[in-house]
């Protein structure tokens, strides 16, 4: 199973979520076929209510990743999932947190109240 990771910034940590973005291109670039690293989105898209950047990777770089994002996430939280079929799992109880936890936009996953 493969994973995302949702990178999440504010304008004050901008270059923060940049610095880790290059990062990580610099230490993935000898596994393209394992891990693709998205561009930073300067905007709100889908549940996400901050801009942020994306991490697609295999489930054997699992370990890896996320003790590299903890390592290494300073002021930036992160969402871990798994990409699964089922949407609101993948974004809450399937999910993992690598420093704070911040809301989403449930509506935009089709949950309502």
């Amino acid at each position: 199973m493969d994973f995302h990771a949702h990178v999440y910034y504010d304008w004050e940590h901008r270059n923060e979520a940049l610095h880790l973005h290059a990062d990580l291109q610099t230490r993935c670039q000898n596994i393209p076929h394992l891990v693709t690293i998205y561009p930073l989105v300067d905007r709100l898209v889908g549940p996400h209510l901050w801009p942020m950047f994306e991490i697609e990777f295999a489930g054997e770089l699992y370990d890896a990743m996320t003790s590299f994002l903890e390592d290494n996430h300073g002021n930036l939280p992160i969402l871990v999932h798994p990409l699964t079929h089922d949407e609101i799992a993948n974004h809450g109880e399937l999910a993992r947190w690598i420093g704070e936890e911040l809301p989403l936009n449930w509506e935009r996953l089709g949950v309502t109240a």
